[in-house]
Formats: C-alpha cells, sequence, structure tokens
C-alpha cells in the first residue's frame, strides 16, 4: 500500500478516509455484502436488487453516510 502513495504528499489523509469508510461500512448491523450494493445504488451505479436478509432500516442510513464520505474523498483527491 505504501508504494501506492509513495507520490502522494497527502498519502496519510488518503489512508485515514479510507480506514474512516471502511470502519463505518462495518458497523452496520447488516452483512458487508447489502451495504456495498446499497452504496453502490447510492452512486449512481445499478440497482443490484436485495440480499437474502435486507438491511437493518438503520443501515440505510450509514449506507448513505458511507456513500457521502466516498463522494467526498473522490472530490478532495481526484
Amino acid at each position: 500500500m505504501s508504494q501506492v502513495f509513495a507520490g502522494m504528499p497527502e498519502a496519510g489523509l488518503v489512508r485515514k478516509d479510507i480506514c474512516r469508510i471502511i470502519c463505518k461500512m462495518c458497523s452496520t448491523k447488516s452483512n458487508m455484502y447489502a451495504t456495498i450494493k446499497e452504496i453502490i445504488r447510492l452512486q449512481g451505479g445499478p440497482d443490484t436488487g436485495g440480499v437474502r436478509h435486507p438491511p437493518a432500516e438503520a443501515d440505510y442510513a450509514v449506507g448513505a453516510e458511507c456513500a457521502d464520505m466516498i463522494r467526498e474523498a473522490v472530490r478532495k483527491y481526484c
């Protein structure tokens, strides 16, 4: 991972943002698959349908927060 960020002065900030997003994704009560599918849908990707055990209602808010965090990271670093 350090080789990927070797030429970036803000590498530490990128890593921190990535870790914050992953930690937020792991904080849901649902499975990671459902969370990722919700984030993809909110990012404008295809709606790939539901999962066997739908996410808890509160997890939809976490998915939306993760999607916002990803959009903000892309805006900052890309």
